[in-house]
């Protein structure tokens, strides 16, 4: 006999057993309450073991919805009051195990039972199991709450069955209908209703005769249904025991019956539906779960039960099974009105709505296809037409066009030059066209050349690239070629059109600038260079031993002389202060720690003197960096972070910046970001502003590039990044994201 968790005949066996499992049970509930929330404990005395439909989804609901609406943690500790194969329990033993289940340990918060047979045991020897503690009868008859008032700590969650509702509800849908067979179990519910039907049942005495499985065990309840005669039908109530005492599950007995009867059967729960039921006024058992679950956080919340009145749960609106409407030849019209069918099978066009639609849009579409392609016959013959004349617009325009154009197909090979190309080749469309032109590039640009043009065609996208080609005079000139992928009106890729010109003047006067570039810059490093040794090594020192005199001079005079000793200190402090300035400016203009220990240490100490003098935060990290570089890569890092941190100090109203300078496999990378007010990067480039042109300028000289994310409310971000092979090239290096 299983109670909850627990075996009574075990208990009463051995009760050390039941011993250990109180102690494991009391220590889950201490983790619990150790772990968060102090969890309340709820004990639910269940009317019957498992296999009620009704009781079952009740239940499962019932912890389902207190445990998602509650704001903390809650248990359930489940007791059957009526075990399976144990009739006659002594009420007083099983009173007994209760209270001792819970001798050693705390009270439950709240104590709910289920059906009507807990909630008459519960009223009888509530004060006796768990005095003061609060009690809530759920998923109860209220016809079993008639054994006087409720005291402080009760309340209930009644329903109000209606077993004529469900006679009334047989005979509208069967009016003929002479006979009822109720059935129902021989145990304390059976007997229970057995009564209270045939009182209610007496209106309707002279129209329908009512029969009763009187002592019949389940498989001769299951033969006297499968011989009714027509014109019955059966009225199903539970069956809790049976004349044999044996238990059944509900969904057993409703399949069995649904196989073996032949006439409809009825019920009155809403759970019970989907199982053989043909339907009518059924209570809904998950509604009265969730009233059920919301009385009872009322009560865990501090609300007194007295002050909970829920009113008496009734049948909801008429429900049936469309399945067994159609299985007993019930039309629709025939229905209450406002009732409800469900598991209804779809129509034909319901079923097959997209077959029929789809059948009808192909058809219209295959007519439609035919009229479309004899329109497009036409069509192509006029633009077959208008294609040829078009071609030769084309062919004029692109010859007298001042850029050299090359046209290829699919397969990446030319097929067509403009007399530009040809006048610059030297060479005739022939020799040109396939592969040929590649014999004019220059073979230290050929592998390159060819991958741009063999990647381009295979992701049909455009393309840009420079490379050396032969003139006719046989001197390589520099070629910038730009292409465009060429679609045909159908959408199918048919190449590549290029055009081309020679940049080689171009990329001469950009070298030349980048020389000046770095000769004004280098002078710019030694003219600072210069300036930070004059101020070191000789302003700085001169200070410092004027700032000595004063204090020594300031000491030197007497006691008496108190305003004029203390106007030597003053001048000794601003001397002092003076000094610093100078020795920070100079430190500024250039970094001797840098030449002496590398990049890193002068980078922190930089970092250090800005957060130091705008009392801001700047976390400096660095990682791998050496302190020997090649020329002019720690100089000009070094001159990148200065300006963009003072940039970010200056501009981006941040208090908290980050600086990370690292080695990475290609070269080292600076970032300098902050989270401050952002910018406009756009609108900076084009501003009169010289420290982006200075930081880019900077870079292009050891083959750097830097790159600043900005945008006004989501901060900056600045990363400059110098490969390791650091050699000045004649590009300019700079994006903008």
């Amino acid at each position: 006999m299983t109670i909850g968790p627990w075996s009574l005949s075990a208990w009463t066996a051995n009760a050390s057993r039941g011993a250990r499992l109180a102690v494991g049970v009391w220590l889950m509930v201490l983790w619990a309450t150790v772990a968060g929330a102090e969890p309340r404990h709820v004990v639910l005395l269940q009317s019957f073991e498992r296999g009620n439909i009704v009781l079952d989804e009740f239940t499962s609901t019932l912890r389902k919805l207190m445990g998602e609406r509650s704001p903390g943690p809650v248990t359930f500790m489940e007791f059957v009051i009526s075990p399976a194969g144990f009739r006659a329990i002594p009420e007083q033993a099983m009173v007994e195990f209760l209270r001792s289940s819970y001798a050693n340990r705390p009270k439950p918060d709240l104590v709910i039972t289920t059906g009507g047979p807990a909630a008459a045991f519960a009223r009888r020897n509530r004060e006796e199991m768990f005095p003061g503690v609060p009690f809530l009868y759920g998923a109860v008859d209220q016809r079993f709450l008639t054994s006087g008032a409720f005291g402080e700590l009760e309340t209930a969650v009644a329903v109000a069955n209606s077993p004529t509702g469900v006679v009334n509800d047989i005979l509208q849908l069967f009016p003929d209908t002479k006979r009822i067979f109720v059935v129902m179990g021989q145990g304390v519910l059976g007997r229970f209703w057995r009564e209270e039907f045939e009182r209610e049942a007496e209106a309707f005495r002279d129209r329908v005769r009512f029969e009763w499985p009187d002592e019949m065990s389940y498989m001769a309840m299951l033969q006297y249904a499968s011989k009714l005669p027509p014109h019955s039908a059966i009225f199903f109530v539970s069956v809790d025991v049976d004349s044999e005492g044996v238990t059944y599950p509900t969904s057993r007995v409703l399949t069995d019956l649904r196989t073996s009867a032949a006439v409809p059967v009825f019920g009155a729960q809403s759970s019970e539906l989907g199982l053989g039921l043909i339907g009518g006024h059924l209570m809904d058992i998950h509604q009265v779960s969730a009233t059920t679950a919301d009385a009872a956080l009322r009560v865990l919340s501090g609300t007194s039960p007295a002050l909970i009145k829920t009113p008496i749960q009734q049948p909801g609106p008429p429900t049936f099974d469309w399945n067994e409407l159609d299985k007993w030849g019930v039309s629709e019209d025939r229905l209450p009105p406002g009732s409800r069918v469900l598991f209804k099978k779809p129509g034909m066009w319901v079923q097959y709505k997209w077959a029929i639609v789809g059948t009808i849009v192909v058809l219209i579409v295959q007519s439609l296809l035919i009229a479309g392609l004899l329109v497009n016959r036409a069509r192509r013959r006029r633009a077959e037409q208008s294609m040829r004349e078009s071609e030769e617009r084309f062919r004029l325009l692109a010859n007298a066009a001042p850029v050299m154009i090359r046209m290829s197909g699919v397969d990446s090979g030319s097929t067509d030059f403009n007399i530009p190309w040809l006048n610059f080749t030297g060479r005739g469309p022939e020799d040109e066209r396939g592969r040929g032109w590649l014999d004019g590039v220059h073979r230290d640009d050929l592998d390159a050349c060819r991958k741009t043009h063999q990647q381009a065609m295979e992701q049909r996208e455009p393309y840009r690239h420079e490379y050396r080609l032969r003139r006719a005079d046989g001197e390589y000139r520099w070629i910038l070629e730009s292409g465009e992928p060429r679609f045909t009106p159908d959408g199918s890729f048919a190449g590549h059109i290029g055009s081309a010109i020679d940049v080689t003047d171009l990329k001469a006067a950009r070298a030349t600038l980048s020389n000046l570039n770095r000769r004004l810059i280098n002078a710019q490093e030694q003219e600072r260079s210069r300036v930070a040794r004059e101020l070191h090594d000789d302003v700085c020192q001169r200070m410092v031993t004027l700032a000595i005199d004063l204090h020594q001079f300031g000491e030197a005079l007497p006691e008496s002389a108190a305003d004029a000793r203390l106007r030597a200190r003053d001048l000794y402090d601003e001397v002092r202060t003076l000094g610093q300035d100078v020795n920070a400016i100079s430190h500024r203009l250039h970094s001797f720690k840098m030449g002496m220990l590398g990049l890193a240490p002068a980078a922190a100490t930089f970092c250090e003197e800005i957060a130091a003098r705008h009392r801001v935060t700047v976390e400096f990290d660095h990682q791998d960096v050496p302190s020997q570089l090649p020329e002019g890569v720690a100089i000009n890092l070094f001159r990148v972070l200065q300006e963009s941190l003072s940039n970010a100090v200056k501009y981006s109203g941040a208090s908290r910046y980050q600086v990370s300078l690292r080695a990475t496999a290609d070269g080292l990378e600076l970032v300098v970001a902050d989270e401050g007010r952002g910018f406009d990067v756009a609108a900076a480039m084009k501003a009169s502003g010289l420290g982006l042109l200075s930081m880019q300028e900077r870079l292009k000289l050891v083959n750097g590039e830097v790159a600043i994310e900005s945008r006004p409310g989501l901060g900056t971000r600045v990363r400059a990044t110098v490969p390791w092979q650091a050699a000045p090239v004649a590009v300019q290096a700079f994006s903008v994201r």
